[in-house]
């Protein structure tokens, strides 16, 4: 039996630097092994587009003080974002998460505008409990695997959607 390959871990200050040297280097790192990452706090540069997350990816309390970009970022490990208040918008356009065993958490989140999760792949777990959307929010064209739970806080309705009904 083939020994498994235990994930290094980036403490922050490591994950910082190199999310600042850009998606190359970020995949690059990630491909010699999985590496779990973990982000706190206030995070001013928020684009992880194509950005590869090869082990476990901690996105806990962080306030995104930017558009969130996440557009065909690949998750192939568990992925939370408990608390996390995304203060622009959330995009997760053609994101993948790809691991048969791991969750995704959306935990008492604060969706503040514009949230994207167009064609998404959510191959595993998924949870958006007591997570709050104040703007417009899609899940146009996504998939989800074994089980997916939507126990919202709130939806916020525009005033015109109110008045024409759902």
């Amino acid at each position: 039996m083939a020994d498994e390959i235990k994930p290094s871990v980036l403490d922050e200050e490591k994950t910082l630097e190199l999310h600042e040297q850009g998606v190359v280097a970020w995949n690059q790192e990630m491909a010699k092994r999985p590496t779990d990452v973990t982000f706190s706090g206030e995070l001013d540069n928020c684009d992880f587009k194509g950005y590869v997350f090869s082990g476990k990816a901690k996105f806990d309390r962080v306030v995104f003080n930017d558009n969130a970009l996440f557009e065909c970022a690949e998750f192939q490990s568990w992925a939370s974002f408990i608390e996390a208040t995304f203060k622009y918008t959330a995009f997760f356009k053609e994101a993948k998460f790809i691991n048969d065993d791991m969750y995704i958490f959306f935990y008492r989140s604060i969706f503040k505008s514009l949230t994207s999760f167009k064609e998404v792949n959510f191959h595993s777990e998924v949870s958006f409990s007591g997570c709050e959307f104040h703007g417009r929010t899609n899940f146009v064209h996504s998939t989800f695997g074994q089980y997916t739970l939507f126990d919202l806080s709130l939806i916020h309705i525009s005033e015109p959607t109110r008045r024409r009904g759902i």
